[in-house]
């Protein structure tokens, strides 16, 4: 859950910028000012989640910092040439996120969850 709620943010921010990245931003940056450890363990005391409720909340705690580095990789490759090639030509914006975008980013998410998984590597 946080890969795809950081990838689906961050992919979105990068690629419409403006506005959109103003505000998607703003929220990144107030969630990244709560200090995920004591809000984890203020969780786990006033709730005794379970396994799925636990992936749950740790997704919704950490998916900031992952919005963040796909916004950084996504705005660097929204100037690439064949991404312009595609808007010229009319390609959807869904169509470019879904089929230049997506794939150019997943090997970035991977590495970030392999190194978030302790023994992973």
């Amino acid at each position: 859950s946080e890969l795809g709620l950081g990838m689906t943010f961050g992919i979105v921010a990068g690629y419409f910028g403006r506005w959109v990245d103003a505000i998607v931003m703003r929220l990144v940056d107030i969630l990244l000012s709560i200090p995920a450890l004591p809000l984890l363990v203020l969780i786990a005391t006033l709730f005794t989640p379970g396994t799925i409720a636990l992936a749950v909340i740790i997704g919704a705690v950490f998916w900031p910092g992952d919005a963040r580095l796909i916004r950084g990789e996504v705005m660097a490759l929204r100037g690439r040439e064949y991404i312009e090639a595609a808007k010229v030509v009319g390609v959807p914006s869904w169509r470019i996120i879904t089929r230049h975008l997506v794939p150019n980013v997943t090997p970035i998410m991977l590495v970030q969850a392999s190194l978030a998984i302790p023994g992973a590597i």
